[in-house]
């Protein structure tokens, strides 16, 4: 017992003896150096990671956000338009629902007429002088959409568009028509 106890002591002076010679050396000061350059490069290295997690979080947050706001201009944009040019001449009594030779409505101006359509895919636009029938092959496409119908009872108006299973409806009453 007493040999086990003398050379723990010996062995607890030999390390005693390596630590402070370590010291004296200064490997102590480089190790400890090292060890606060490397919690250093850690922390950097967490930092530039967090940043990089919350720049693409934003990113993917944007996008989702933008390709929502598209896909419903995709369908209230036609609306909008169709609403605008109605309301100019809605009151003048200057608009048509017409079935032949197509579905349309049809607004009459003083010297022109606008057809306004949807064919293989498009609203569609065209305007010609009161006297002549266009083809409605020519029309100007306006919007690519799935599917736009017009309703009408009475005085009211209820347009429909649709596009990629997104669905809108627009309701116009007018207070004159032609006829």
């Amino acid at each position: 017992m007493k040999k086990n106890i003398v050379l723990i002591i010996i062995m607890k002076e030999q390390i005693l003896l390596r630590i402070s010679m370590f010291i004296k050396r200064g490997e102590f000061m480089k190790t400890h150096h090292n060890l606060y350059l490397l919690v250093s490069l850690l922390l950097l290295l967490l930092f530039a990671a967090g940043s990089f997690s919350l720049l693409s979080t934003e990113i993917f947050a944007y996008r989702r956000l933008n390709e929502t706001i598209q896909s419903q201009e995709d369908v209230s944009l036609p609306l909008a338009y169709v609403h605008t040019k109605l309301k100019h001449a809605s009151a003048r009594g200057q608009i048509a629902y017409v079935t032949k030779p197509i579905t349309c409505l049809q607004i009459k101006e003083k010297e022109t007429v606008t057809y306004l359509y949807y064919q293989d895919g498009y609203i569609k636009e065209i305007t010609a002088v009161s006297s002549y029938q266009p083809t409605f092959e020519e029309g100007t496409k306006l919007f690519q959409v799935d599917a736009f119908t017009i309703i009408e009872k009475q005085d009211c108006f209820l347009f429909t568009v649709e596009k990629d299973g997104k669905k809108e409806q627009l309701s116009i009453y007018l207070y004159g028509k032609a006829g």
